[in-house]
């Protein structure tokens, strides 16, 4: 029993190991007990038994990019075009087109305004705004702190992958609105927000989870993730970020549990070993003993 004590605990150290040194790896990510499910409000055990089975952190429609996960290699991305003119990832053509169909049956016509962008054109967009907010009057410090909130550096927007669509219904652009958290406030951004997810598209940047995207509300921002994703993300209320952590949470507890398994197979296998060992000897001890006269 001693024996198997140790072997497991020994196992279990190398796997918390291995584990840790994959998640810093791949992504910085919420600790799993600051996950909050702001629409179910269900704790993260809650959450980890309703997760979809299907859910894989190498799935590439939840690969995560942002400030604290920058992608420092430009993924080729294969692309196509927008009514517009706006190219993005034609992986996601059909759902958007689908997505567009729905809001167009609703009485919403919808306008892509951005989509895919090299690192060298977000970094063309960071440095505009930046100057635009110099220009009337900013400091550095406040046009730096202006621009990073809804502005991600050159290599960490969502819009490399393509799977990001920057969207606003035509109820908006005609009055002059353009990409302000008051499009929140008219029918599309509302249809969007409640209907997306049924396409596989995600709200990225939600109101109240601004301290977890690091980003400011953008109510015209939205992520092809995959349908049964989103559609989970938007019931309990989740960022992608906590989707992510969540994942990573069940794999480390199934891996830790397949560990767990096989350090009681091999302590058995030992306890056997070391009782025929000793049988042996028990046996040879006793052939030694000269038989009574």
């Amino acid at each position: 029993m001693k024996l198997k004590k140790i072997l497991l605990a020994l196992l279990l150290v190398v796997i918390f190991s291995i584990h840790k040194v994959h998640a810093m790896t791949e992504y910085v990510l919420p600790n799993i007990n600051e996950v909050e499910a702001s629409q179910t409000h269900l704790d993260s055990e809650q959450l980890l038994e309703l997760l979809p089975k299907n859910a894989d952190s190498n799935d590439p429609f939840l690969a995560l990019v942002n400030p604290l996960n920058p992608a420092n290699i430009q993924k080729p991305v294969d692309l196509i075009t927008s009514n517009e003119g706006i190219p993005y990832a034609a992986s996601i053509e059909k759902e958007l087109n689908q997505l567009l169909q729905a809001g167009e049956e609703s009485g919403y016509h919808f306008t892509i305004i951005s989509g895919y962008r090299t690192s060298n054109q977000q970094a063309d967009l960071e440095s505009t705004r930046k100057q635009s907010l110099l220009a009337s009057g900013y400091s550095e410090a406040e046009a730096s702190h202006l621009t990073n909130l809804y502005t991600a550096p050159a290599n960490a927007t969502e819009h490399m992958t393509g799977l990001a669509i920057d969207i606003l219904g035509q109820d908006w652009t005609t009055i002059g609105g353009g990409l302000t958290e008051h499009y929140s406030e008219v029918g599309s951004a509302q249809w969007l927000a409640n209907y997306a997810a049924n396409y596989g598209f995600i709200l990225r940047y939600p109101r109240e989870k601004t301290e977890v995207t690091t980003f400011n509300f953008e109510p015209w921002h939205f992520r092809y993730v995959g349908k049964e994703h989103a559609q989970f993300m938007m019931k309990h209320g989740l960022a992608l970020e906590e989707y992510l952590a969540l994942i990573y949470e069940r794999d480390k507890q199934l891996e830790m549990e397949k560990m767990s398994q096989i350090a009681d197979k091999q302590a058995v296998l030992k306890a056997r070993e070391w009782l025929e060992e000793q049988s042996k000897v028990i046996n040879d001890l006793f052939e030694t003993i000269p038989p009574k006269k």
